[in-house]
């Protein structure tokens, strides 16, 4: 059987690479749901476009680890995913090494623009849901964002 960071980094590499466009606030309502197969297993997740938050929130709310109808943004995300008990925060500075389905996350918080993306690979590949401008939602090697925590 499928670890959680297992089935979220399926789930997660399904939804970045499936031809969906990014869209500021899309993928947060817990409506009009596609089924996936995870590993044989059949679970929901929003149709249509997708943010960045609401992207990494949609396969966690799949999987049972997140409430289906509290919406995630990246100013609040860290406190309420840890909340859960399935996730601890790192600093960005932190000696922690990412692990595949670990969060690489920047909060909104003032004028900063926040962002959030799934390490995928042991080689620090991620996948996200981002701006048509920085390549679209997909896989790609890793950068630094900043990237401020982990998850």
């Amino acid at each position: 059987m499928a670890t959680y960071r297992e089935a979220a980094v399926n789930l997660m590499t399904q939804l970045a690479t499936e031809g969906r466009s990014y869209s500021l606030g899309g993928g947060h309502e817990w409506e009009n749901l596609v089924e996936r197969s995870v590993f044989g297993v059949s679970v929901y997740v929003p149709g249509g476009d997708m943010d960045c938050s609401g992207s990494v929130s949609a396969v966690y709310k799949a999987l049972g680890l997140l409430d289906k109808y509290t919406i995630y943004q990246t100013s609040d995300m860290a406190d309420l995913m840890v909340s859960t008990g399935y996730f601890t925060e790192h600093p960005w500075d932190d000696p922690y090494v990412m692990r595949p389905g670990d969060l690489m996350l920047r909060p909104a918080v003032g004028d900063a623009i926040g962002h959030v993306a799934m390490c995928i690979a042991s080689d620090f590949s991620l996948a996200e849901f981002t701006t048509a401008g920085a390549g679209g939602p997909g896989v790609r090697p890793f950068y630094d964002f900043p990237w401020t925590i982990c998850l």
